[in-house]
């Protein structure tokens, strides 16, 4: 059982294409879970590489901001709806990403990185290329476009940010300078975290980010949000007991709460 303090604030919903289930199932889901807060946070309507059906369209997004709004309204007294937005960044692509962002009324833009170049990296289909390439290169330029994504000041949160070892490839050499310089760089920006439960159920079998980076975090006192990264009304909240237990143990002390793009944080109890 999660906490009533608790916010599941990345949810994808049938708008993306790759998930199932509408807007109120999610919302529904979350009460039931006993969240205090949902933010439903879609892929904004930006070109990406290859053509697997991920981002929104512009009509579509049209269509669930409205959705989200009528849950808002719907569920009143029961539980706190957000609007979210997930946007991958590209660095070549930062005046398009700053357009797009602008267009919409976000309680929170949650930066993510699902491509290095047009690899998109986290996808099963393209996951030989980890061993065609030096894994430490890999993470050196994961890390490093992560940096820079940070840096841009377009995003308030930074999602699943060790996703690059969804797949349970990692270095064979230590690389704990990459977590300390985006920690750093988070610090800096002013930016949050999120805890991504969705790790539990991919290749590596863990959290998202992991106890390193998590530590170097809490060194800098970033403060975290909760994402179950739910693509399915049943997965929301999901491992939120074993992400605060972990929060907790790494000295993480402060959740943020996001409204039109204000950022709160609160003790976390």
């Amino acid at each position: 059982m999660t906490s009533n303090a608790l916010s599941d604030y990345h949810v994808h919903t049938k708008w993306c294409g790759h998930a199932t289930g509408e807007v109120y199932e999610y919302v529904e889901a979350a009460i039931a879970r006993g969240l205090s807060e949902i933010g439903l946070s879609e892929h904004l309507p930006m070109p990406i590489p290859g053509d697997d059906k991920i981002n929104l369209t512009d009509e579509e997004m049209d269509i669930f901001i409205r959705e989200v709004d009528q849950a808002r309204e719907r569920y009143r007294g029961d539980i706190t709806v957000k609007l979210g937005g997930e946007c991958d960044y590209f660095p070549d692509e930062e005046e398009l990403i700053d357009s797009i962002i602008r267009r919409y009324p976000f309680d929170y833009v949650i930066g993510s990185l699902h491509y290095l170049g047009d690899w998109g990296f986290d996808n099963e289909r393209y996951m030989h290329v980890y061993d065609e390439r030096c894994v430490m290169d890999i993470y050196r330029e994961y890390f490093s476009t992560a940096v820079s994504a940070v840096r841009s000041g377009f995003f308030d949160i930074f999602g699943h940010i060790d996703v690059v070892k969804k797949f349970g490839h990692f270095p064979d050499e230590d690389y704990s300078h990459l977590h300390r310089e985006l920690a750093q760089a988070l610090s800096d920006q002013g930016m949050s975290f999120e805890i991504n439960t969705a790790g539990k159920d991919k290749p590596v079998g863990e959290i998202y980010p992991s106890e390193s980076l998590l530590c170097q975090l809490a060194t800098l006192k970033v403060p975290a949000t909760l994402g179950s990264d739910a693509h399915a009304p049943e997965q929301v909240g999901r491992y939120f007991d074993q992400a605060v237990r972990l929060l907790k143990k790494c000295g993480i002390t402060g959740l943020a709460r996001f409204d039109r793009r204000v950022r709160t944080v609160e003790p976390l109890s």
